[in-house]
């Protein structure tokens, strides 16, 4: 349970890295940038979610696939304002 409050922390961290690895290319490809933010925060926030808590594995599914999705919004928005 205590990795559940270190987790943003080192999603933060994580998240800035691979914004610096790929800001550059965002306004050309988007995907990258959701998939890197789906295996970064996504996949592991939902393990430590279905490993924390009480909840059925189709609710954890729809919201990783919900996780994958506004992933790929926001990559569509920041492509958007930095091209």
């Amino acid at each position: 349970m205590s990795i559940f409050f270190a987790h943003p922390f080192i999603l933060g961290i994580a998240l800035a890295w691979v914004w610096d690895k790929i800001k550059g290319s965002i306004s050309s490809d988007p995907k990258k940038f959701a998939l890197g933010v789906f295996a970064i925060a996504t996949i592991p926030g939902m393990v430590i979610t279905y490993s924390s808590f009480q909840l059925s594995l189709a609710i954890v599914l729809s919201w990783t696939i919900m996780g994958l999705v506004n992933a790929y919004v926001a990559g569509l928005i920041l492509a958007k304002m930095n091209g």
